[in-house]
């Protein structure tokens, strides 16, 4: 017979050249089989066929779908020309384009074919091939292998005709170990008597197709590595799940191959797979745990080495799912790249070993091993407190934890499980004086006495550290803090190293990440690296303490927010440079989900969940409990109809005066003629004047004005507020679990009684086991597997995040929003467009909204529904992940497109790549349509920037690359937003300072592709145009003042628009802490709303004072917080500062209290207020100038006498 003519279709990626599409043109054969497929092993086994197989009977042509410049008209010439069509496509429906159009042709033709689904075996489609030959097509395919593949081939041409040998179906081990020289064995028994090696034994997984296919590369390397360096590796193929004929479930696989004796001789599974054990029904969260062993995540990637190397981000957004989000959720520890996508012409695609990395995983499970293996009184802990600000008033800063007790319980625990400990102090108290009086971060509290009783590390050994370093990183560290060893904590040559030891446990003040040591550098360097003396601090943990296990005690440290790639790190990113591969045990605030995550990934933390703080509903107090009085009597004289509730109602406008509520009078008429001047702060006003003034309002006026400030009472009696704080692996007591229960069921919104009690008694459940935090951090002492969970709001919606102690793990990024987080994403952007219009009467053109992975995570990509859905695009799904978008009709959605600039964290950027390009694809869709600027202002900006770019001479192409970019966040490798570190350090003159180094920081944009791009001209023009900032919240855990981030991100967004374009912009805060109900509110009205309710409460100020150190550093943080709202955004009043100014430092009970807990933290307070009115931020009177100079004085004095206490 004559040969067929194949024409092949090339192109070129890199230096590349690879055939990705052949098709039969003439064909003279008699029968032809087109394999159209995105699955990449298909496609290799149809590359062999080619290479190893003639047969002049039938012809093979093959599409590879996953290569570039693939044309839906070259496939279907490839389909006129064939016989039968195998189509495999490895997502789980018809997701894009191309295979919609590739099916609908085939169909259309009516070619005999079969689609199967990776993802979705059940789900297959054909035409001309009976229902009982789908089974054997699927049997040659379940098998897999070159031959198997062949076979199928013979097998589908036979159905069209073909009389050619058919070769069965080869049946391969589903599951086995393989040996070094290639062997199979059916059992670790069989396996042991040609290989004993000794040493701990280390399971090494990885995926069957991979042993079929004979791509043992990275395998074998990993086996070679792991015996070099005493381990027993033993190599395990498999799959997760199972199916009929024999295939195990992952679970079942190990418990097979090892008798039912896995636990008693596997120290650890090094995982190769991608995607979750336990999502893929491999093994459930109970087998998990019941297996007990750690599993160390070695990531096999699609990513190539060039591109990981080059990538800032690190990996890129398909193996953030595959290889982090997803292996997440069975609770791993995350490791190193072992193994990167290579393509060779004699070999296709195959994964290339990645030595170092390999080298890196193997040192991770050698000390994961250890633990396991060494006594407990041998075992040295380095338990590191976080310090931010870097003073003596901030030791041990997590978030919602009192840190010093829950280190005081943890040395105690360690004590009485055999670890040695030495010299525990009685107290909490005891702990922090012994602390404060040894080396600290706190320069101006560093004695001789101090600095004498502290460790050094000396020069010549970080010299010689150094010097191992690659020259980048050594020039960076040159340029920014000098040469080795610096100036920075350096006493005669040597590097100070703050901590005390109590025994094996070294209990060390985290060193600070450097800024306060560089201010200039707030200003032009956001990835400053870490000093020298971090770098030593850390140096002398592993080499010359040799740490076997390290724990970072709560939300959160800085070690994984040092400048490096956002995931798969490399040696020199600077968390890699400080944690090595020491085991790093990190309790965790299990709300700040999207924080935890990245320190899981960024510094190979295992979290340990722990709880929120109490809570309790407000109420009302002082002024407004007399207020709410006054009203109930109105409502009583009004019943008895004795006309004297005018009487009544004065008193109530003398009372809101006094609660600073006037704002409510401002939208009546009788307030703007005449009664502002009664609510002016320094005026005397008589009950006759108040009554006066009550006698000339309207009945309908004053029935609107009292429902209003009741309302707004309501509001504030119910807010469910800190009332304390809680401490690692103590249980709610009844009370605290009464307010748990209380806060939950408020935001849950359940209606049905019977649905209630279940909830809650599921929810008290998990309650009750907070004492798995201590039980599992102790599990993680010695080497053991810690459990996961989901993580989130304990509060809002959190059954599932219980119980506590938890490794916990986020979404899915792909599947972001979610359907309903879409819907009320679109709730959310309705309610802002409201409020705006409500004040000015028309859509406000531009939005500026601040993003953050933490609420992204909490709420399943809410924020992200709302950028959609004010642009007019929402979401296409396939199954439940985002596949596309589509633009919504101007008719169907009644206004215009606003224009919405995006300020990302460094955190959204790592965490949600897919968010950040489907939010640029948005822009560039809106951006596209046809229709006039009146109805799109997307276009209508994008168009004149575009135009003055052209004008200052940019080419078109770059210009409007430029005018598109709307999503901007940090420089590569770079955290934060600056203004928080610049206000902390004082380091300001005017607003203009914040508004400069808020663009610095922020002034990078992305593009489609999730490239980084320096943008700051840019990113001035859009915020000279926003109209609107916004910034959404879920939950009553953090809020506006618990923490400086929220200023940082949404306050500096405001400043920098004002310094901009000379005006404030309107803003807002988006709440969905309730299901049921909704809320835009404005910013300021917020920030007062939770300044009554919480930092003003007694219940607050009672609740931080059981709490001793931290509850003042607490307390501190809140004055801090609220002075730099004012800062960037003038949202806080003179009254407010007077509150803090009476209640924290002039009531004697508190100010005696936190002199003897942590002076530290009211010297801070006195300091802020104190630089409030300096700066003009505050008009103060003198009594309390006066007053709070007064102390500050006599802290001096008193710590002055404290460090000179023998």
């Amino acid at each position: 017979m004559d040969i067929h003519l194949v024409i092949k279709i090339n192109y070129r990626r890199g230096n590349d050249e690879r055939e990705d599409i052949t098709y039969c043109g003439e064909y003279d054969m008699k029968y032809s089989i087109l394999l159209i497929t995105s699955m990449t092993k298909h496609w290799q086994w149809a590359k062999e066929i080619e290479q190893k197989y003639t047969d002049e009977t039938m012809s093979l042509g093959i599409v590879f779908l996953s290569s570039e410049n693939i044309e839906l008209e070259d496939v279907q010439r490839a389909i006129d020309g064939t016989d039968i069509v195998l189509f495999t496509h490895v997502g789980s429906t018809l997701d894009t384009p191309l295979v919609k159009g590739i099916h609908k042709y085939i169909t259309q033709k009516q070619v005999p074919y079969v689609l199967l689904f990776h993802d979705s075996a059940s789900d297959v489609q054909r035409y001309g091939i009976a229902d009982e030959d789908i089974g054997q097509i699927q049997a040659y395919l379940h098998q897999g292998g070159t031959e198997n593949f062949y076979g199928l081939c013979q097998y589908m041409l036979s159905l069209q005709g073909y009389t050619g040998p058919v070769e069965p179906v080869k049946e391969l081990p589903y599951q086995g170990i393989l040996g070094r020289q290639g062997e199979v064995y059916p059992s670790y028994e069989a396996y042991r008597k040609d290989y004993d090696h000794d040493g701990p034994v280390v399971g090494i997984f990885f995926y069957r197709d991979e042993w079929v296919q004979g791509q043992l590369d990275y395998p074998y390397a990993l086996y070679d590595c792991a015996l070099e360096q005493g381990l027993s590796p033993v190599l395990v193929f498999g799959q997760y799940s199972s199916k009929s004929g024999g295939q195990l479930r992952w679970y079942d696989c190990w418990h097979m191959l090892f008798d039912h004796q896995v636990k008693e001789k596997i120290s650890l599974i090094i995982n190769t797979c991608k995607f979750s054990i336990i999502g893929l029904q491999g093994a459930s969260r109970d087998e998990m745990t019941d297996l007990g062993i750690p599993i160390l995540q070695g990531f096999v990637t699609y990513t190539t080495l060039e591109s990981w190397q080059t990538r800032s981000q690190g990996l890129e957004p398909m193996d953030i799912s595959f290889s982090l989000s997803l292996p997440e959720i069975d609770g791993i520890l995350n490791g190193h790249i072992v193994g990167t996508r290579t393509y060779s012409e004699e070999r296709g695609y195959y994964f290339k070993p990645y030595p170092e990395g390999i080298q890196k995983l193997v040192d991770q499970a050698k000390r994961w091993i250890a633990l396991q293996q060494k006594h407990r009184s041998e075992v040295k802990i380095a338990l590191f407190l976080h310090n931010y600000p870097p003073k003596n008033s901030h030791i041990g800063n997590a978030c919602g934890l009192d840190t010093p007790e829950s280190v005081l319980r943890l040395l105690q625990e360690l004590q009485q499980n055999g670890y040695t400990v030495d010299g525990i102090p009685q107290t909490s108290e005891d702990l922090m004086m012994i602390l404060t009086k040894h080396a600290t971060n706190d320069v101006d509290c560093l004695t001789d006495s101090a600095v004498e009783k502290a460790p050094k590390l000396p020069k010549e050994v970080y010299r010689t550290w150094f010097s191992k370093l690659d020259s980048a990183t050594q020039e960076s560290l040159l340029q920014h803090w000098g040469q080795p060893i610096g100036e920075i904590f350096v006493e005669e040559d040597e590097l100070i190293i703050p901590g005390v030891a109590f025994g094996n446990v070294w209990v060390l003040v985290q060193p600070p990440r450097g800024f306060s040591d560089n201010p200039d550098a707030l200003y032009h360097s956001p990835d400053i690296p870490p000093t020298h003396h971090y770098e030593g601090v850390y140096h002398w943990v592993r080499t010359v303490f040799q740490a076997d296990v390290a724990i970072h005690m709560g939300t959160h440290g800085n070690l994984e927010w040092l400048p490096g790639k956002g995931t798969a790190l490399s040696s020199y990113c600077y968390p890699q440079l400080g944690i090595e591969d020491i085991p790093n045990l990190y309790p965790y605030w299990t709300t700040i989900v999207g924080e935890g995550i990245q320190a899981k990934r960024r510094s190979h933390a295992v979290l340990l969940s722990y709880l929120s703080p109490p809570m309790k509903r407000s109420g009302l107090y002082g002024d407004y409990e007399t207020l709410e009085r006054y009203l109930d009597e109105y409502d009583y004289m009004k019943a008895q109809e004795t006309n004297q509730e005018h009487v009544v109602l004065g008193y109530i406008l003398s009372s809101v005066k006094d609660c600073h509520l006037e704002r409510l009078c401002e939208p009546f008429d009788w307030y703007q003629e005449s009664g502002q001047a009664y609510f002016v702060a320094d005026r005397s006003v008589s009950e006759e004047e108040w009554r006066a003034l009550a006698d000339s309002i309207h009945a309908d006026e004053a029935e609107e004005l009292l429902g209003d400030v009741h309302n707004y009472l309501m509001d504030i009696q119910n807010r469910h507020i800190r009332c304390g704080l809680h401490i690692l692996g103590q249980n709610p007591t009844t009370e605290e679990e009464e307010g748990y229960i209380d806060a939950f069921i408020d935001m849950y919104g359940v209606p049905d009684d019977a649905q209630k009690e279940t909830l809650c008694e599921t929810y008290l459940a998990g309650l009750r086991q907070t004492t798995e935090e201590m039980c599992q951090l102790l599990r993680g002492l010695e080497g053991n597997y810690i459990p996961p969970n989901i993580g989130g709001a304990v509060t809002n919606g959190g059954i599932d995040v219980l119980p506590m102690g938890r490794n916990f793990y986020g979404v899915d990024e792909r599947t972001l929003p979610t359907v309903p987080a879409y819907a009320i994403g679109c709730e959310l952007g309705d309610a802002l467009l409201n409020e705006y219009i409500r004040e000015e009467q028309r859509y406000p053109e531009e939005i500026g909204i601040v993003l953050w992975a933490d609420n992204t995570q909490r709420t399943h990509g809410q924020c992200i529904g709302e950028v959609f859905y004010l642009l007019g695009v929402r979401p296409v799904y396939t199954g439940s992940r985002v596949s596309d978008l589509e633009v919504i009709p101007l008719e169907e959605l009644g206004r215009p497109r606003i224009d919405v600039t995006s300020r990302i964290s460094g955190l959204f950027r790592d965490m949600m790549p897919s968010g950040v390009m489907w939010i640029a694809k948005a822009v560039q869709m809106v951006n596209a349509l046809d229709e006039d600027h009146s109805v799109n202002y997307v276009k209508k900006h994008i168009d004149l920037d575009t135009a003055a770019l052209v004008e200052d001479g940019m080419d078109y192409e770059e210009a409007i690359k430029a005018a598109t970019i709307r999503v901007f966040g940090d420089a590569p490798g770079a955290y934060g937003a600056g203004v928080n570190q610049i206000l902390e350090q004082s380091n300001w003159s005017t607003r203009e300072d914040l508004a400069n180094a808020y663009v610095t920081w922020g002034g990078y944009g992305y593009d489609e592709q999730g490239e980084i791009i320096p943008s700051h001209q840019q990113f001035c023009k859009r915020l000279g145009s926003i109209e609107v900032t916004v910034k959404n919240e879920d939950n009553r855990e953090v809020s506006l003042l618990s923490a400086d981030d929220f200023n940082a991100y949404h306050g500096g967004m405001i400043a920098a628009v004002e310094a901009v374009k000379g005006i404030k912009p309107k803003s807002f805060i988006g709440d969905t802490t309730y299901r049921k109900d909704i809320l835009v509110r404005s910013l300021e009205d917020e920030i007062q709303r939770q300044f009554r309710s919480e930092p003003m409460n007694p219940i607050f100020i009672e609740g931080m004072m059981k709490h001793g150190y931290k509850g003042a550093a607490d307390m501190a943080s809140y004055v801090q917080h609220t002075y730099e709202w004012d800062a960037t955004s003038d949202m806080i009043q003179d009254w407010m500062y007077d509150a803090y100014t009476d209640e924290y430092v002039m009531n004697q009970d508190v100010q005696d209290w936190m002199r003897q807990v942590n002076p530290w933290a009211l010297g801070a307070i006195c300091t802020t207020l104190l630089e409030a009115e300096q700066r003009g931020l505050w008009k103060a009177s003198a009594v309390r100038i006066e007053g709070l100079r007064d102390v500050a004085m006599s802290l001096e004095d008193d710590l002055e006498g404290y460090y000179d206490e023998t």
